[in-house]
């Protein structure tokens, strides 16, 4: 029945969960930025796992001392849900209800994003209702996005951050009036981005081309008006 559990509930042997739960696991008990891999109370719940002959890391050797192949703040985040839920089955459940509600909240970003992008188009009323379904029914639809909560995986954290950066610098060139708010939010969320998912750091120039296109278009709207 243990064996079941942990099947059900830690990450996957194939992938990169192990990597950041063993990452996690160093974080939680204050020994740092590092792996985990020959600590045996790491091993156990993975040891106890009838497929546990499938999880390689359990003889993985690592130079000591902080590794840069992850980036950070995944394995902060679960490190932070070990210090309230101790690790084990309801701790793995845990992380698992926080990449879904990850994905919930990216996904009704990209539903409010959808919907006001097309509201300012001169269109029907029912255009911005169709963007909203439309852009939900394609997220529910896909089939890898629903696989990013059975593991332990920094997308869900990546779209829900994606999400943010897209929104905050839709609302920031809309000129609204809370636009320092609004720029604050997309410097903090790609930041934290990096941080996620540290490819993302070649967004940057992209990301600096459209904030610098968007600070002309508002400049413009305002000596317009």
């Amino acid at each position: 029945r243990t064996a079941c559990t942990y099947a059900a509930m830690q990450p996957l042997p194939h992938g990169d969960g192990p990597d950041y739960a063993s990452l996690a696991y160093s974080l939680s008990r204050g020994e740092g930025f590092q792996f985990a891999w020959r600590t045996e109370a790491w091993q156990t719940p993975y040891r106890a796992d009838r497929a546990a002959q499938s999880y390689a890391q359990l003889s993985r050797i690592d130079w000591p001392g902080t590794p840069a192949s992850r980036p950070p703040l995944y394995p902060m985040a679960i490190a932070g849900i070990y210090s309230v839920v101790p690790r084990g089955p309801r701790a793995f459940a845990a992380v698992r209800v926080f990449s879904l509600l990850c994905t919930a909240m990216a996904g009704a970003l990209a539903v409010w994003i959808a919907f006001d992008l097309t509201s300012d188009l001169r269109v029907s009323r029912w255009v911005p209702i169709l963007a909203a379904v439309a852009t939900l029914g394609l997220a529910l639809l896909d089939r890898t996005i629903r696989t990013y909560s059975v593991d332990f995986l920094t997308e869900p954290m990546a779209m829900l951050l994606s999400m943010s950066i897209a929104l905050s610098l839709m609302r920031w060139q809309q000129g609204h009036q809370a636009s320092r708010f609004w720029f604050t939010l997309l410097v903090l969320a790609t930041a934290a981005l990096i941080l996620t998912r540290a490819i993302t750091i070649f967004w940057l120039p992209g990301l600096a081309i459209l904030v610098a296109a968007s600070t002309r278009i508002n400049r413009l709207r305002w000596t317009c008006w």
